[in-house]
């Protein structure tokens, strides 16, 4: 059981490495390939691979939160929100 416990505790380690690299990959340089156009270099990610890594971390940081035992799930707040008198959430 002590092994299980280590492994599973190299594993949140894992992921939170994993995670600090896609985070510097989001502001390295990138390149791309457009059909008909070829090679092109950004400074750093475009817009769809900044998603995929947004994404990447999402699903990891969820994993690391269920390696550790606190809750993964959303929860709505009850609070009304106003604008100009008018309840948001009505509008819905």
């Amino acid at each position: 059981m002590a092994q299980m416990g280590e492994m599973r505790q190299e594993l949140r380690v894992g992921l939170l490495e994993q995670a600090l690299r896609i985070l510097d990959r989001m502001k390295e340089p990138h390149t791309t390939y457009v059909k008909d156009f070829g090679k092109v270099e950004h400074d750093e990610a475009p817009a769809g691979d900044l998603r995929a890594y947004a994404i990447a971390l999402g699903i990891i940081i969820d994993k690391m939160r269920l390696e550790s035992g606190e809750s993964t799930g959303r929860t709505e707040s009850e609070f009304a929100i106003t604008v100009n008198g008018v309840d948001v959430a009505a509008l819905r």
